[in-house]
């Protein structure tokens, strides 16, 4: 089969489809100039290459030759990752959520030759089936109504974009602390006192409500609670992989055992800074072995060679068969456990896993029967009931389901894997850097710190570009790797491609994770990119009238309208990070423009009925709220005394601090020419390093002993 215009695109989603009859455009202005030198209007499909239904979508249809004929005819067809433009995706997402009250993808949306929406949904099956219209009479019905009427077509599209335009800037003046209340009651009237979580079926892991309610506003010992439950279910569910680390999509049930098996970069990274301050709160191993787990599995599945995170694993491979099945890598029968582990082992590692001779997955959470007979592992019973069920110590137990789940590791290696997904984005990479800085300090693993510094750094000098952020990478040539063998499943690396402008979620998630590298390593570099990223998010992005950031710069000709997103769903918004961010810059650099530009973006989005839509946007205004703790250690970098108060300050939680070093030299030159007090900040005498800790505008006794911090706090 001849291939499409996709065939010169970079997107691992786009190439997905080059192959197709469709005659599909890459977005720009190229396919508006023909919808308009024609008069056709236009298909916009938007997916990403790890999304299910949209292989299903592009299967039935787009891989039909006579579906892609009519289209072709009626329409100028445009295909778009998501991922590379959420801009694109967030308008037309918005049109479809306000007309049919759902959304999801694929995204499919017929647009005017000026960029209107005209209809839209997610997945249209081939034809009518299932309750859900058919892809060719939609296709049909759209072409006839733009034939009759086209004007009265136009004026509904506009009509329906002021809307949402106007949606998007209204502002709020709720007061932050009734906020705090009707958010803590909302998310308890929705809260799952059984399974963890909020509302039934599916569920998502949403990262931004643990942000919030485990900053307990006021010490809320409920909202702290649901958080810390929440949690312990998730991490003992399905969704949770045990074997190989990492977190799927989202549960299909009320209890988080039946994955949608795909795998986000976005998500291992927002729950394994959520679970670190967790741990943090609690110290209870689970957090902590959840969090090793997820960051071993992105060091070893979702790395490029060069330094930055791959974006996804699919959740489709091949069952051994040769076919394309939901889950495939993932399940397993009772029989291959048992011959791999043999009886007594094997009948331990069932117990505590939930495996079932006949399978484990109940009709209701399987409509299509693909999961029959097979197993998901989720963790069923506490090992100390099964050391008492078996008879054996708690030792014991967890030497042989240790040694089980590394026999099955290896044996689950030897499979199909699935489709991965490897261009690297900035903003998913800002907020990988985060999860690895953070948790390297809290669990005092420099590996990971170091991996954090990797990653930043590939993103410096591959993806910084005439002062400038790039949205995505992707290798395109061979070239040449030192003493390295490729690993499974991976690709030839190939020079950058072409790159797509930077979006506000890709400056605000960077930003943060620079910070917490900062804090993490005490290189003072990372603070000062910190600062330039930030000075070209307001130069670029920044509405002074509506006190907020734009999500895109609006340079795009062909769409038609720039919203502000006001949901924090699996990844937060970007002015919600932003919010936390400038607060976090004001209390290091003592500038006030920054806190007013936060405070700003708190006036015009918090909302009063609904507060838990932003709820990571909550917990920036907590931190402003919150007593402020501003925290300088004094001492060399490289110190052991200094690494030492570090950990002891890091290993707490304290949701309203800043950690600063002030080493005399350098290092804190950038923070001491805006902070003056720093250059007075020495060690004292007969000691390496000294803490400095300032809370609620007093500062304490300083501090010299680690132990003196744990037992002070």
């Amino acid at each position: 089969m001849s291939k499409n215009r996709l065939a010169f695109e970079q997107s691992p989603y786009l190439l997905q489809h080059a192959r197709n009859p469709m005659d599909w455009f890459p977005w720009g202005e190229e396919a508006f100039s023909v919808a308009r030198a024609t008069n056709k209007p236009v298909f916009l499909s938007v997916g990403y290459s790890t999304c299910h239904w949209c292989h299903v979508m592009a299967h039935e249809s787009f891989e039909n030759p006579e579906i892609a004929r009519i289209c072709n005819e009626l329409f100028v067809n445009i295909k778009v990752d998501r991922e590379e433009r959420p801009d694109i995706d967030r308008v037309y997402m918005a049109f479809v959520q306000a007309t049919t009250g759902g959304g999801g993808w694929p995204l499919s949306v017929w647009l005017t030759p000026q960029g209107e929406p005209i209809f839209g949904g997610t997945y249209f099956p081939p034809d009518d089936r299932h309750g859900r219209p058919g892809l060719l009479q939609v296709a049909q019905a759209i072409d006839d109504l733009w034939k009759r009427n086209p004007q009265q077509v136009i004026e509904q599209g506009r009509a329906i974009f002021a809307a949402l335009s106007e949606n998007s800037h209204k502002s709020s003046n709720e007061s932050i602390r009734s906020a705090f209340s009707l958010a803590i009651n909302q998310f308890a009237s929705s809260f799952d006192h059984q399974n963890g979580g909020f509302g039934s079926a599916p569920k998502f892991p949403r990262a931004s409500s643990f942000e919030f309610l485990l900053r307990s506003p006021e010490k809320d010992e409920n909202a702290l609670q649901m958080g810390l439950f929440s949690l312990r279910k998730i991490a003992l569910g399905g969704i949770c992989d045990h074997l190989g680390g990492g977190f799927h999509r989202y549960s299909v049930d009320q209890f988080w055992k039946v994955p949608h098996f795909e795998k986000m970069l976005y998500d291992q990274a927002q729950l394994a800074i959520v679970f670190t301050e967790a741990f943090r709160i609690l110290n209870e191993p689970l957090f902590a072995q959840t969090v090793l787990h997820t960051l071993e599995y992105v060091e070893r599945d979702l790395s490029d060679p060069h330094g930055g995170f791959y974006s996804a694993e699919d959740a489709d491979s091949e069952d051994g068969g040769g076919r394309q099945l939901e889950g495939a890598f993932y399940l397993w029968n009772s029989s291959e456990i048992m011959d791999l582990l043999g009886p007594s082992h094997g009948r331990l590692f069932c117990q505590a896993y939930g495996v079932l001779e006949d399978g484990n997955v109940p009709e209701e959470s399987d409509p299509h029967a693909q999961f029959k007979g097979l197993n998901i592992l989720f963790r069923r019973l506490a090992y100390e009931d099964l050391a008492k069920e078996f008879g054996q110590t708690l030792e014991t137990v967890t030497k042989v389901l240790a040694e089980a789940r590394q026999r099955l590791f290896k044996r689950r290696e030897q499979r199909p894997r699935p489709h991965r997904d490897d261009k690297v984005l900035a903003a998913w990479n800002g907020l990988a850097i985060s999860a690895f800085a953070r948790a390297g300090v809290v669990f005092q693993q420099e590996g990971f710190v170091e991996r954090a510094s990797k990653a930043a750094h590939f993103v410096r000098t591959q993806m910084w570009k005439d002062g400038r952020l790039q949205r995505s990478w992707r290798a395109l040539q061979p070239i040449a790797l030192e003493n390295r063998i490729p690993k499974r499943n991976e690709r030839s690396s190939r020079e950058e491609s072409v790159p797509i402008a930077g979006f506000a979620a890709d400056y605000a998630f960077l930003i943060q994770g620079l910070l917490d590298l900062y804090e993490a390593s005490f290189y003072s570099e990372w603070l000062a990119w910190a600062l330039e990223l930030q000075s070209v998010l307001d130069c670029e992005f920044w509405d002074e009238a509506a006190g907020s950031y734009y999500e895109s710069t609006g340079k795009d000709v062909c769409l038609p309208l720039s919203l502000r997103d006001q949901y924090d769903g699996a990844e937060p918004t970007a002015n919600s990070v932003c919010t936390l961010n400038l607060f976090r810059l004001a209390r290091m650099f003592r500038n006030a423009e920054f806190e007013r530009r936060g405070d700003r973006i708190l006036s015009c989005f918090l909302d009063k009925k609904a507060p838990t839509n932003l709820p990571f946007l909550l917990a920036a205004a907590l931190f402003r709220e919150g007593p402020p703790e501003e925290i300088v250690i004094a001492g060399s970098p490289d110190s052991a005394q200094t690494h030492a108060l570090q950990y002891a300050i890091r290993r707490q939680f304290r949701p309203n601090s800043v950690l600063i070093l002030a080493d005399g030299n350098q290092g804190s030159a950038l923070l001491s020419k805006m902070n003056p007090a720093l250059l007075g900040m020495k060690p004292q005498e007969g000691q390496q390093s000294t803490a400095y800790i300032c809370k609620g505008y007093a500062c304490q006794a300083v501090v010299t002993n680690p132990l003196e911090i744990r037992s002070n706090y």
